[in-house]
């Protein structure tokens, strides 16, 4: 049915020692100016899960200075690597996975153009917000594309839909995002795309009709291939 899941996440090395060097000073330096006190610090260092809490603050961190950075200059979010060979192996691993697939995505999965870009095996993905590809505020389809391609990104093929689907089931409560694919015309004959969410703890695959001239809220976060 498909091939072996991946972890889809990138890949990372050691902490350089001048980084970390650096970092202690940085720390060093804000933990004498911590309010709280010597008493309330020594508490904070004998926490059995210190270590963990100070990776898991270090990387919530790093993500959100991500999304300063300029688009051309802001890291992978995420590497995805195909696990599915047809629009079939990924349903029924979807369904297996306590995933929903709404009508209409998997209506758009048994279209001709679901199967494009599977000669693709390894994509890495960018998230940026519709305003931030535009600077507009009510963006068009056209115009976020073209933003996209302005920022040095590419369209992501089809199956990069139900992969990241099964691929981020952690996905947080209430987002979602919408894949920057070439859109796929569904049996209505509106063209869509998929979307990624994760709401009532339901974590779904649907599909967002995505005409050139629909306008979208700038706050819509679009999933998009960094160009190589």
């Amino acid at each position: 049915m498909s091939n072996q899941s991946t972890s889809g996440t990138v890949e990372t090395q050691p902490t350089s020692d001048g980084v970390a060097r650096q970092l202690g000073r940085q720390v060093e330096d804000a933990t004498r100016k911590y309010k709280g006190g010597t008493e309330r610090a020594q508490l904070a260092m004998g926490h059995p899960n210190f270590s963990e809490e100070w990776y898991s603050f270090l990387s919530r961190l790093a993500e959100e200075q991500a999304l300063r950075l300029p688009l051309i200059q802001r890291p992978t979010w995420k590497v995805l690597t195909r696990t599915c060979d047809d629009a079939n192996s990924y349903t029924a691993d979807l369904k297996a996975g306590g995933f929903r697939i709404g009508d209409w995505a998997a209506d758009i999965m048994k279209k001709a153009g679901f199967k494009k870009g599977f000669d693709i095996t390894t994509l890495e993905l960018v998230i940026a917000s519709g305003t931030e590809l535009t600077s507009k505020e009510r963006p068009t389809t056209a115009e976020i594309y073209e933003g996209i391609h302005n920022v040095n990104g590419e369209l992501i093929p089809a199956w990069a839909g139900p992969e990241l689907r099964k691929q981020y089931p952690d996905q947080p409560v209430g987002e979602v995002l919408i894949m920057a694919m070439e859109t796929i015309t569904a049996s209505d004959g509106r063209p869509g795309v998929f979307s990624v969410g994760h709401a009532d703890r339901v974590r779904w695959l649907y599909t967002r009709w995505a005409r050139p001239g629909y306008r979208w809220d700038g706050d819509g976060r679009w999933v998009f291939l960094r160009r190589k």
